[in-house]
C-alpha cells in the first residue's frame, strides 16, 4: 500500500474516533439518565473544542509521526508516541480553555483524552492485524532476497517490520561460495545449493514475484 494512503486512513479513522470519543465522554462524565436532546444540545456546546483538537492532530500526527508505521512496527514505541501526541494534545486543550476564561468541564475533558489515548493505539493494532491477516498475506507480493550476511537478515527483518509494504520474503539466493560460508554458522539461514541453470525453475515453484539484489559492499568512489 502507498505510504502516503496509509498515513492518511489512519489520520481519517483517528478523526472520527475523537468524535465518537468526544461524544461518549460526556455521557461518561454525567451519567446517560438525561434525554435524548439535552444531551445533544450539550454535546454541540464541545464543538469548537472538536475542531481546535482536530486541527491539532492533524498537525501532531505529522510532526510526531504518528502514524506509527514508518518507524516500523513496534508496539511499545507505538504507545510511547500516542501517548505523547494525546498528552500534548490535551495540554494546549486546558491552556486554551482556561485562556479563553470559558468554562469547560476538565472531567469531560480526561474522559476526551483516555478515549483518545485507547482508539488511537487500538486503530493502529487494528491495522496491523489487519495486514497480518490471511486475505492480506495471500495478496502479498513474493520476494527472494538475492545475498548473504547480515544487510540480508537487517532487510528481511525490516520487511518484516513493515507489513505494510506488502512483501512476503520467501527465502534467500546467494552465490555457492557465500553458501558454503553462511552453512559453516549455526544462526545462518539454512540453504539449498542449486545450478544456475535451475533458479528460473526454483523460483515458478515458489511463486516468487520479485527478487531484492543486495550487495555485500560497495565500491569506493
Amino acid at each position: 500500500m502507498n505510504a502516503s494512503r496509509l498515513r492518511r486512513r489512519i489520520l481519517i479513522a483517528d478523526l472520527a474516533w475523537a468524535a465518537v470519543a468526544l461524544a461518549a465522554a460526556y455521557p461518561l462524565r454525567y451519567g446517560i439518565n438525561e434525554p435524548v436532546h439535552p444531551l445533544w444540545r450539550h454535546l454541540s456546546a464541545f464543538g469548537v473544542e472538536y475542531a481546535a483538537a482536530a486541527v491539532l492532530w492533524i498537525v501532531l500526527h505529522d510532526q510526531l509521526k504518528l502514524d506509527s508505521f514508518r518507524g516500523g512496527w513496534n508496539l511499545p514505541a507505538i504507545v510511547s508516541r500516542i501517548s505523547l501526541g494525546v498528552m500534548s494534545l490535551m495540554a494546549i486543550l486546558l491552556s486554551a480553555a482556561y485562556l479563553a476564561t470559558d468554562y469547560v468541564s476538565r472531567l469531560v475533558l480526561a474522559y476526551f483524552g483516555i478515549l483518545l489515548f485507547v482508539g488511537f493505539v487500538s486503530i493502529r493494532c487494528a491495522a496491523r492485524l489487519a495486514f497480518k491477516s490471511k486475505l492480506v498475506m495471500d495478496g502479498r507480493r513474493r520476494v527472494v532476497i538475492v545475498g548473504t550476511g547480515r544487510t540480508a537478515r537487517e532487510l528481511a527483518a525490516k520487511i518484516e517490520w513493515h507489513p505494510e509494504v506488502l512483501w512476503n520474503v520467501v527465502g534467500y539466493l546467494s552465490p555457492f561460495d557465500a553458501y558454503m560460508e553462511g552453512s559453516e554458522r549455526t544462526d545462518a539461514p539454512a540453504g539449498l545449493p542449486v545450478q544456475t541453470v535451475g533458479i528460473v525453475d526454483l523460483l515458478k515453484t515458489y511463486n516468487v514475484n520479485e527478487m531484492i539484489l543486495v550487495g555485500t559492499s560497495c565500491p569506493p568512489r
